[in-house]
C-alpha cells in the first residue's frame, strides 16, 4: 500500500485485514482516519460481517435483505443433499511445492463438511488442531481411499492441475485410488475455493453438490 496516495484520498474510513493491516493503523490514527480492522476467516464469519458493514454504512435494511437471500440459498442447497448417503471426500490444496490436505477450519473442507459430506482427512487429525492443511502423504490417500478428491490449486492452475495429473499417471498408488479409476478427482477454481467465497458461497457449495452427487442448485 502506497499510504502517501491512501492518506491523500482522505477517506472517510479505512477497512481492513488484522492479519495484514496492522502494521498501518497507527499512521492511519495519526492522520485522524477512523479505520477498521476485521479478524475475517472462514464462511462463517460471513454474516456478522455483513451485519457489521451494514450498520458502519447505515443500511441495515439493506444488510439483511442480503443476509436473508444468502441464509436462504445455502439453506436450499443443504436441504438438496439431506437424503443423500454422504460422500468420503478428500480436500487436497496443491501448490507448486506440494500437497497437503484440508482440516475442517479450510474454506474448502468447512463447505464439505457443512453439507455432510466426510472429510476423511479428519480421522488422522488431533481434536487440538487449528492448522487449515496438514501434510497428508499419498500413502494415507491411498489407505482412505476417498470416493471423491477435491483439489484447490494454489498457485499457477494449468501447471498444478497437470504437474497432479501426471503424477496420476506416473504412480500406481495414484491409479489404483477409488477416486482416480473412476474419474472422481475434481479440480476445483481457486475464485471460489481457495480463498472465502463470501456472498459467492452458496454458490461455491452448490458446485460442490453437483460434483459430489450430480445435483443440480439453481438459485
Amino acid at each position: 500500500i502506497n499510504m502517501e496516495q491512501l492518506l491523500g484520498l482522505k477517506p472517510d474510513v479505512v477497512l481492513g485485514l488484522v492479519n495484514q493491516h496492522k502494521k498501518y493503523e497507527s499512521q492511519l490514527q495519526a492522520n485522524n482516519i477512523p479505520t477498521v480492522l476485521f479478524d475475517y476467516d472462514g464462511i462463517k464469519d460471513n454474516v456478522p460481517l455483513l451485519t457489521f458493514l451494514g450498520e458502519l454504512t447505515n443500511h441495515q435494511d439493506k444488510a439483511k435483505t442480503v443476509i436473508a437471500t444468502y441464509e436462504n440459498n445455502i439453506a436450499k442447497v443443504k436441504d438438496a443433499v439431506k437424503s443423500q448417503q454422504p460422500a468420503r471426500v478428500a480436500v487436497l490444496r496443491a501448490t507448486g511445492k506440494g500437497v497437503t490436505a484440508e482440516t475442517d477450519t479450510a474454506i474448502t473442507a468447512s463447505m464439505v463438511k457443512d453439507l455432510g459430506m466426510t472429510n476423511v482427512v479428519t480421522s488422522h487429525l488431533d481434536k487440538t488442531t487449528t492448522d487449515k492443511t496438514v501434510p497428508y502423504s499419498l500413502e494415507t490417500l491411498a489407505a482412505d481411499n476417498p470416493d471423491i478428491i477435491f483439489v484447490v490449486t494454489m498457485g499457477k492452475e494449468e501447471e498444478i492441475t497437470k504437474s497432479m495429473e501426471k503424477a496420476m499417471t506416473d504412480n500406481p498408488a495414484w491409479a489404483n485410488l477409488k477416486a482416480v479409476q473412476n474419474n472422481r478427482v475434481i479440480y476445483l477454481p481457486s475464485k471460489l475455493f481457495l480463498l472465502n467465497p463470501g456472498l459467492q458461497t452458496p454458490e461455491a457449495m452448490a458446485r460442490l453438490v453437483k460434483e459430489a452427487y450430480g445435483i443440480d442448485v439453481t438459485f
